[in-house]
């Protein structure tokens, strides 16, 4: 936003109604983490849950 603001192609004013635009461009291009359960079962972890990490943080 910065870049578009010094760029001429977002005004300071607009920012606020602009920012969602914005928000959704980056989302879709780097969002790489999903909201997953706690129950989830850790990939190559036999058996164990993400809830079993937190529980233990010893068991990596």
């Amino acid at each position: 936003m910065s870049l578009a603001v010094m760029e001429g192609t977002l005004f300071v004013e607009n920012i606020d109604k602009e920012a969602a635009q914005f928000l959704r461009a980056y989302n879709r291009e780097f969002d790489q983490f999903k909201t997953i359960s706690l129950e989830a079962l850790v990939p190559g972890a036999d058996g164990m849950t993400y809830m079993d990490r937190l529980a233990d943080p010893e068991t990596v």
